[in-house]
């Protein structure tokens, strides 16, 4: 059996520092989509016998990229809702559905951080197991 580093700490404390740290990665980038842009082209002028047209130059294209945050990603949502029941949880006495609410809330993180790492993001991902191994002891 492992104990619990974090066993000297009140619950509700904890419980609140879970949900900060829930609401942290908000800010931080999910996903970037770079720009691009093409090159513009010449196309050549042409005389006749009384008029010459000139030169024509057409422009490139460009489209800019793309970033988009934690805050408005789908997982932005489970945070929000998480850091939520934690918070709500903290503030009341212990019962059985105040368990309930603070077990959904460790399984949405637990969600919100399988998303991190398949997506990529360390830094969502630290503060996602940081947040369960501070509230997942006196949940479950």
């Amino acid at each position: 059996m492992v104990r619990d580093p974090w066993a000297r700490i009140d619950t509700a404390v904890r419980l609140r520092c879970g949900a900060l740290l829930a609401l942290l990665p908000l800010g931080l980038v999910w996903s970037s989509a770079p720009g691009y842009q093409t090159a513009g082209y010449s196309l050549p002028g042409s005389c006749g016998d009384y008029y010459c047209a000139p030169d024509l130059y057409v422009p490139g294209t460009y489209l800019p990229g793309s970033v988009s945050t934690v805050g408005q990603s789908g997982v932005g949502g489970l945070l929000v809702i998480a850091a939520a029941g934690l918070l709500l949880v903290s503030l009341r006495r212990r019962t059985r559905r105040t368990r309930l609410i603070a077990r959904g809330a460790v399984i949405l993180l637990a969600i919100a951080a399988g998303l991190a790492a398949s997506s990529g993001q360390g830094a969502v991902l630290l503060l996602m197991v940081a947040a369960l191994t501070l509230v997942t002891p006196p949940v479950i």
